[in-house]
């Protein structure tokens, strides 16, 4: 996932980890039919426009919707990456990257209903890192696991693991990385709790937790159906943190500003404040 003060280290330590590389096989999948399959739109849902994050460039995402509500385009980073979506049957079938000279294409892979694969392929039609999909037995999103093209063959490189509340909002975020590439392996853990009862603005950005993977949409996976009010990161040793946010909303209970104070829990630097700040526009 780039910025300055604290959360510049807290990207770098993404990908600065200590130990050996591993290969693993693709974790066992379980899932469970759904009726309502897949990345199906609502027309009536809220459509996020734009998210401006303080220190990062501006806007950090901004989606373009078709008059369904599907969204037909994503811009991460004020244009470093900037998607269309192409849809089958109302489910997501390919994302592209059309900002040169990358023109990667996200191929997606469906079993019941459910994206339980995605396919990174560049343009030379050589696919180079996948991400696959664990679903529980609630049909909520447990596991996104990525393995990359190493050395002729591919290799883990992260796992993120989600638990959730009873009442559907995430609860823990484990990301382990893999000694693959410039990565090394560790492992921290994230806590969301406190949440409030309004609209969530976010949830899809914890897919993109590493600066070269690409963002993948899922819109049919909630993993915050509302906005928490304290996170905790823990197990990075030097990195470790709290966030506590307050929100302000629109006369429809969307979130419009975020504002967040960080605090360092552990090394030279804790107890050290960092206001934080973001803010969403709607269509």
């Amino acid at each position: 996932m780039n910025m300055k003060a604290p959360f510049l280290c807290i990207a770098a330590m993404l990908v600065l980890f200590v130990s050996c590389k591993k290969e693993h096989g693709v974790p066992g999948t379980n899932i469970p039919p759904v009726n309502n399959p897949g990345n199906t739109p609502d027309k009536d849902a809220p459509r996020l426009k734009d998210m401006i994050v303080n220190r990062l460039p501006s806007p950090y995402y901004h989606f373009d919707y078709d008059d369904s509500g599907k969204i037909i385009g994503a811009n991460h980073q004020s244009g470093l990456r900037i998607y269309t979506v192409n849809y089958t049957d109302k489910k997501i079938s390919q994302m592209e990257n059309i900002i040169e000279p990358v023109r990667d294409r996200l191929q997606y892979v469906y079993n019941d209903g459910r994206v339980t694969q995605v396919n990174i392929i560049n343009r030379n039609n050589v696919t180079y890192r996948k991400a696959f999909m664990t679903y529980n037995s609630s049909n909520k999103l447990s596991r996104l696991y990525w393995e990359v093209l190493d050395n002729g063959g591919f290799s883990s490189e992260q796992m993120l693991d989600f638990t959730y509340h009873p009442d559907g909002n995430l609860n823990q975020l484990t990301n382990t990385t893999f000694a693959v590439g410039p990565l090394t392996e560790g492992s921290f853990t994230e806590t969301y709790d406190n949440y409030d009862d309004k609209i969530a603005a976010e949830g899809f950005n914890l897919l993109l937790p590493l600066p070269q993977n690409h963002l993948i949409l899922l819109p049919d996976i909630k993993l915050q159906l509302n906005n928490p009010r304290h996170v905790v990161r823990s197990g990075t040793g030097t990195v470790d943190f709290t966030i506590d946010y307050q929100y302000t909303y629109d006369d429809k209970g969307r979130p419009i500003a975020k504002a967040g104070d960080f605090v360092f829990t552990v090394g030279s630097q804790a107890g050290q404040h960092t206001a934080l700040s973001t803010t969403y526009s709607w269509y």
